[in-house]
């Protein structure tokens, strides 16, 4: 992802964050650690905006035929994700 699409992306998840402070936000990437240090742009986007700050988690997949919804494993691993996210509010 581009440096300005990633600015952009901060910038939604800031604007739709603070409009609705109880708004979570789990974000899926198919960029693994080595491409994207997830913990690290979570930090700079709680930085950018603290009100975020315990709202925003990654979720990396697989790339190929693993990087779809309609894969078993990687529905079941968003729904379990989505089913704590919801149950910690």
């Amino acid at each position: 992802m581009s440096r300005d699409a990633q600015e952009k992306l901060r910038s939604f998840l800031g604007y739709v964050g603070l409009g609705n402070p109880a708004t979570r936000f789990l974000l899926y990437t198919r960029r693994g650690p080595d491409e994207l240090d997830q913990g690290r742009w979570i930090s700079e986007t709680e930085a950018r905006f603290p009100a975020l700050k315990g709202r925003v988690q990654m979720m990396h997949v697989r790339g190929g035929a693993s990087a779809t919804f309609r894969d078993p494993a990687t529905r079941t691993e968003i729904t379990q994700r989505v089913k704590k996210i919801v149950s910690n509010r």
